[in-house]
């Protein structure tokens, strides 16, 4: 992976990045996990991998990114879920605590959506060569390889000479903007099936 040439090439990639998520949404909560003690980004991943194999986090879909550090390991994990309004996230908050440090979840406003994966994009892109990122198993099983394929074309964008254009390698290509666009959940294109408020599945850790 290219390391960008400016500040300037990381924003269309966000946007690029929200709007294709917004594809595979409607994605419901906005996760951060934390830890108490100097964590790598090796070390978050695996920490994170380890939340993801619990059972409740099996049944839903689920796209993350890891925050790192250039000087230090401080480095914590963010995400972005879909179908998990069954979830009991006080108990996810009690799991991360007493392993690792602060868990916090807040539910996405469908009037912002893009919000949350442009954030996540913040990260992805400030360090390509490093990035850590990826979307859970149960994600993978609904849509398939593509959505990590249109990821990675992200990546491989660049910047033509003279203008601020960029070449449109995927159909989430545009040119750069100041205004976030407000996606509907009625407008994507696919609606995941979620489970029942009263799954016993959701209760077991």
């Amino acid at each position: 992976m290219k390391k960008f040439a400016s500040k300037k090439c990381v924003e269309p990639r966000r946007m690029a990045l929200a709007r294709m998520l917004a594809h595979y949404g409607p994605w419901d909560t906005f996760g951060t996990g934390t830890f108490e003690y100097d964590a790598s980004a090796a070390a978050a991943e695996k920490a994170f991998s380890r939340f993801m194999g619990l059972r409740p986090m099996k049944q839903i879909g689920m796209f993350w990114t890891i925050e790192s550090h250039h000087h230090r390991d401080a480095s914590h994990v963010h995400f972005v879920s879909q179908s998990s309004q069954h979830i009991r996230w006080s108990l996810a908050h009690k799991w991360w605590h007493e392993r690792f440090g602060r868990f916090r979840t807040e539910k996405i406003d469908q009037e912002r959506s893009l919000a949350p994966s442009f954030y996540l994009g913040k990260y992805m892109f400030k360090n390509p060569a490093t990035s850590s990122w990826g979307f859970n198993k149960a994600f993978v099983n609904r849509f398939g390889k593509r959505p990590e394929a249109e990821v990675n074309e992200l990546f491989s964008w660049k910047r033509p000479q003279g203008t601020d254009a960029f070449k449109k390698t995927s159909q989430y290509g545009f040119r750069e903007q100041t205004k976030m666009p407000v996606v509907q959940p009625s407008q994507s294109r696919h609606v995941p099936k979620a489970v029942g408020e009263n799954s016993q599945l959701s209760l077991q850790w």
